[in-house]
């Protein structure tokens, strides 16, 4: 008999992330997952309802239509209850990342987070800082089932046999949507007090363009040794943008759980990260090798420290069949007959 899931998203945000796709594919045959559709009444029955990102819900400007798409998920969870499936929610966030009328949101936040009947959290620091926030949970049925690697999954048909970063120069990358929190700002500040002649930074990933304006406007968008590339990566640049850095950097004011971190570390990259989040976590699981933590917030100081550990350290290929997606899919499907049991 088929576990039959409704995943909000399933596949459907492939191209922009790859997660849920990667995790719903390994799933075992006795899964079927099927896509989320508000407008289609057989996504609201069936065994388990998985929701990734509830927050998608609470972005809108206008106050009527945030009100009526937060009181529609809501709705949708409790009638999917009530014909007798289990709800789960993968905390990637512990708060919408942006967001208009902050007390509203927030307000709205609990209550949808409140109607879950299991979570999935990706480190236990993650559950911790979750808790804190929100203590009620704690009465809520949890696993901890980690982030799955992208080893394989970026096609690397435009790179040599044998890719590293081979400039003179130690190559560091920023990667992802560039948004306040990842700490875009501080970075150059502090890649510009440093002084360090033979580093060069590259920052890639899409931007909103208000948030490109004002990078422009404060000047940051013309500091010395910084390369741009302010767009959408496609999926065939991903792996060589990479492998052209000796090391990925994410100086976040604010973060919980990192794809791009496992993405660095999917290619055998290191990562230089804020000691707060999940990045405690992953040093702890994979060592300072690995994980090159600082205490925030970053400064001009600890950007050098970084990069003569960097310069120190050796290549090495790192073991990532801790995050296999086979296994994490088989955790995901345990957890979900665990709820359904309840």
């Amino acid at each position: 008999m088929k576990l039959r899931v409704t995943a909000h998203p399933a596949r459907k945000n492939k191209h922009n992330n790859p997660y849920n796709a990667l995790l719903y594919n390994s799933m075992p045959q006795d899964v079927e997952v099927t896509e989320f559709d508000d407008k289609i009444d057989a996504c609201l029955s069936g065994d388990i309802l998985h929701i990734h990102w509830p927050d998608l819900h609470l972005r809108s400007k206008n106050p009527i239509k945030l009100l009526l798409r937060s009181s529609q998920l809501i709705r949708n969870i409790m009638k999917f209850k009530n014909q007798g499936g289990k709800v789960i929610w993968t905390a990637h966030n512990d708060r919408p990342h942006k967001f208009h009328y902050r007390f509203l949101v927030l307000y709205l936040w609990q209550k949808i987070i409140s109607k879950f009947d299991g979570i999935i959290f990706m480190s236990q620091i993650s559950r911790d800082e979750i808790l804190q926030q929100y203590p009620k949970l704690a009465e809520t049925a949890y696993a901890i089932i980690p982030h799955g690697h992208y080893r394989n999954h970026y096609p690397q048909s435009t790179l040599p046999a044998i890719t590293q970063a081979t400039s003179n120069s130690t190559q560091l990358l920023l990667f992802g949507k560039m948004r306040p929190h990842r700490g875009v700002e501080q970075l150059i500040d502090v890649h510009t007090d440093a002084q360090i002649p033979d580093i060069d930074l590259t920052i890639a990933g899409s931007i909103k363009q208000g948030y490109k304006n004002l990078l422009k406007s404060s000047g940051k968008l013309a500091a010395a040794g910084v390369r741009w590339r302010l767009e959408h990566i496609p999926d065939t640049d991903v792996a060589p943008l990479i492998l052209s850095a000796h090391a990925v950097i994410l100086p976040y004011v604010k973060i919980l759980n990192s794809g791009t971190a496992i993405l660095a570390l999917s290619y055998n990259r290191p990562v230089i990260a804020p000691a707060t989040g999940s990045f405690i976590e992953l040093n702890e699981q994979f060592g300072d090798a690995w994980i090159h933590l600082y205490p925030p917030p970053l400064s001009a100081d600890k950007y050098i420290k970084a990069i003569n550990w960097l310069k120190k350290r050796d290549q090495q290929t790192l073991d990532l069949s801790a995050l296999e997606w086979d296994l994490l899919a088989e955790k995901t499907k345990a957890f979900y007959v665990q709820v359904l049991s309840a």
